[in-house]
């Protein structure tokens, strides 16, 4: 480990059914290698992690929530510079337009805010970028995958390719 990585900020923008292990597995790698970690969020206020048990025949046995708070918002002053932008997947949730409230990384991909921060984080602030699963939607809606190749969860591969 180097001076260098202590010294580098992992942001995790954080959405409510965001997926625990996404950012929390990340959060432990990009630790144990000596980079420091910010949970960043547009309010301050508790974010709703879902974890589901599913039987092998789809059925869904248990579903529970954890909440995690952020540490700084996304438009908060004392927040650090982001080294690498890594965005954690979740379930897919909604996004209704008119009122601007919703879930998941659905809601993550069309809230103004959200795509706002991450495009200028992204763009103006990061190294790099990456994403974990379903992050990589977020990526790709603020147009930070075109032309590349990505990948997310398999299922939604095709899905995935609708973004150039």
């Amino acid at each position: 480990m180097t001076d260098n990585c202590q010294s580098k900020v992992v942001g995790f923008p954080l959405f409510d059914k965001v997926t625990l292990l996404d950012f929390i597995g990340a959060t432990q790698i990009f630790s144990d290698a000596g980079f420091k970690s910010v949970w960043l969020a547009p309010e301050m206020r508790p974010y709703q992690t879902t974890e589901e048990t599913v039987e092998a025949t789809g059925e869904t046995l248990k579903e529970q929530s954890i909440y995690i708070n952020p540490h700084f918002t996304f438009c908060a002053p004392e927040r650090p510079k982001i080294d690498i932008l890594f965005c954690p997947g979740g379930m897919a949730g909604s996004y209704d337009e008119s009122s601007g409230k919703g879930c998941g990384y659905i809601h993550a991909m069309f809230d103004k805010t959200y795509q706002d921060f991450v495009t200028h984080v992204a763009k103006k602030e990061a190294d790099c970028y990456g994403s974990v699963c379903t992050g990589a939607f977020v990526l790709a809606a603020a147009g930070l995958l075109d032309g590349y190749t990505a990948t997310t969860y398999w299922s939604l591969i095709e899905e995935l390719c609708r973004f150039p």
